[in-house]
């Protein structure tokens, strides 16, 4: 089976954890679990668990507003080859869907992924099980 996902909202990175008196604290925390409210209102499946589980994750990145119109209709659809980094995305992305989509993201067994200009921002998920 599979299942297509959309979320309009700007792909956003994992970031590494800062220390605080009370432990670790995780910076995207709120964007992953506003990430995960969106997937979970596309997501009627129930939490998969036990089976193996296969991502393809596209990433709709922001042409930069600094460009001219020309520049940015040249850009729609081009690899995005700037900073944010894939794994960065692809951490943050999986992360929102625990508890939604999969019981734990080590039933993932492939990922294939792309990052793009888009006029757009979003993320597309395809999960196939």
């Amino acid at each position: 089976m599979h299942h297509r996902i959309f979320v309009e909202t700007e792909p956003f990175p994992q970031v590494r954890p800062r220390i605080c008196r009370n432990g670790n604290f995780d910076p995207s925390s709120k964007k992953k679990k506003y990430l995960g409210f969106l997937i979970k209102n596309q997501w009627k499946e129930g939490v998969l668990d036990g089976i193996p589980v296969e991502l393809i994750l596209r990433f709709y990145m922001p042409i930069p507003k600094s460009l001219s119109k020309k520049k940015k209709e040249l850009l729609v659809g081009t690899p995005h080859i700037k900073k944010i980094d894939i794994d960065n995305l692809v951490k943050s992305t999986m992360d929102s869907m625990i508890g939604i989509v999969y019981k734990d993201d080590s039933i993932v067994w492939k990922v294939l992924t792309e990052k793009f200009y888009s006029k757009n921002s979003g993320i597309e998920i395809l999960i196939l099980y």
